[in-house]
Formats: C-alpha cells, sequence, structure tokens
C-alpha cells in the first residue's frame, strides 16, 4: 500500500454566474486570487453575465484588468 499522498498535476476552474452583481465582483475576484495565489496548478476563474442590468460587465472587466497588473500578468 503505496502512502504517497501528492497530487497529479491538473487544472482548476472556476466558474461564477452573476446577475446584478457589479458590488461583489471585485471582493470575489481578489479573495479568491489570495486564495489561490500558492497554488501551483494553473487557476482560472471564469465570470459569467447572466444578464445583468446594472454595470456587472464593466465592474469584472476593471477587476480582472487590476489584478492582472497587481500580479504582473499584464503589460
Amino acid at each position: 500500500m503505496s502512502t504517497d499522498l501528492s497530487i497529479a498535476p491538473h487544472s482548476l476552474s472556476i466558474v461564477v454566474p452573476f446577475y446584478n452583481e457589479e458590488e461583489n465582483i471585485a471582493p470575489l475576484v481578489k479573495r479568491v486570487h489570495e486564495a489561490l495565489v500558492g497554488y501551483e496548478y494553473p487557476w482560472e476563474l471564469v465570470l459569467v453575465d447572466d444578464g445583468s442590468s446594472d454595470d456587472t460587465v464593466l465592474r469584472a472587466v476593471q477587476s480582472a484588468r487590476n489584478t492582472a497588473r497587481t500580479c504582473g500578468l499584464s503589460n
């Protein structure tokens, strides 16, 4: 019986649907990034707008750009 508890290489996708949640996107993006900053495998956060009538999409784009800039992932 093997006692090897290592995890095989994999990737993680987190999919979050939003509907009129403009105030919640930035905190969510920040917290997910903070939780996974030391995660050694590839991961992605997919934000899905379900037809919001507020600024959900705009805030999602801003949050993604700000996080990428802060992490050095963009120019």
